[in-house]
């Protein structure tokens, strides 16, 4: 897919008024064609950064039942003051070594990012509402490069749509499927 293409389709999709979790389960899984990037998550957290709850673009597996516990032992208060300090001055943050010098010999990184092979980050912050904030975390492996400036550059020019897609409708029920299927949407123009 040309890169035109896939940021009209990332786009279009954030202004769907869809459900916001489903929107962004798309997102995750379409970003890869326009930034190189793998095992693609969002977060929603509180004004704090505590997260209320996480969404991937990929499948968690056998690790689905650890990896909540094995994020909330990693994310401490000192932790998450850290990423929000940073937050104040940047939409990115690109060295996950700001928020833990160890972060390479954490647990979070030995079994959950190597297991998925997240090496090189890249977390956004995305604004919500007045009591709730996004991460959209970006992940390349080891063989790949890092994200440059032009990635960081294009990742932040979505930043407005994707807030878009949480701030345009309440969340509604959503059934979700046990395949990573796809399917075909067709939508009336009111997006019903």
């Amino acid at each position: 897919m040309r890169k035109s293409h896939a940021l009209a389709y990332l786009r279009q999709i954030c202004c769907s008024n869809l459900s916001s979790e489903l929107i962004t389960t798309e997102f995750l899984r379409a970003i890869p064609n326009l930034i190189q990037s793998n095992s693609n998550t969002f977060s929603v957290c509180d004004q704090q950064l505590r997260s209320i709850y996480h969404l991937t673009g990929f499948d968690l597996g056998y690790l689905a039942p650890a990896v909540p516990n094995v994020l909330r032992d990693h994310h401490t208060k000192e932790r998450l003051v850290r990423v929000a300090n940073w937050f104040r001055q940047s939409p990115t943050l690109d060295d996950p070594r700001i928020v833990d010098d160890q972060f390479y010999k954490s647990d979070v990184y030995n079994i959950i990012y190597r297991a998925f092979d997240m090496h090189y980050t890249s977390w956004i912050k995305v604004p919500i509402n007045d009591s709730q904030v996004g991460v959209l975390g970006l992940y390349r492996s080891k063989n790949q490069a890092d994200f440059s400036s032009g990635d960081r550059n294009q990742i932040t020019s979505l930043i407005a749509y994707l807030s878009h897609a949480y701030q345009a409708k309440p969340n509604q029920a959503t059934e979700y499927g046990n395949t990573a299927s796809q399917g075909m949407l067709i939508m009336n123009p009111e997006g019903g």
